[in-house]
């Protein structure tokens, strides 16, 4: 969230602890962009971008992970999100932000 708030103060930025916190948080909230770790405690990554996809279904999403397998890349490229390898640093995060046109 720093090199967000950073680049973009004028953003409100939200954060979650796991995927049902992430949920409960969109349910009260309009998002427009996330970044998403795929491992987290509850869901998954892609188990969670896949219901704000369907909740959101313009919003810009990436799926935040190590785990560069093939079968990963393709299941985020099913349901459009971005994919961000770790270990994450600004560049990432900004090539990332830049996909935004408001």
């Amino acid at each position: 969230p720093s090199i967000i708030k950073s680049h973009r103060p004028d953003w409100k930025v939200i954060e979650a602890a796991d995927g049902q916190k992430a949920l409960d948080l969109c349910a009260s909230n309009s998002i427009d962009i996330a970044t998403i770790d795929m491992n987290m405690p509850g869901i998954t990554g892609i188990q969670l971008a896949k219901q704000l996809r369907d909740t959101f279904p313009n919003a810009l999403l990436s799926i935040v992970t190590a785990n560069i397998q093939s079968s990963t890349q393709e299941k985020a490229e099913e349901i459009s999100l971005f994919f961000v390898p770790k270990p994450i640093n600004e560049t990432k995060i900004l090539s990332f932000i830049s996909q935004f046109n408001q």
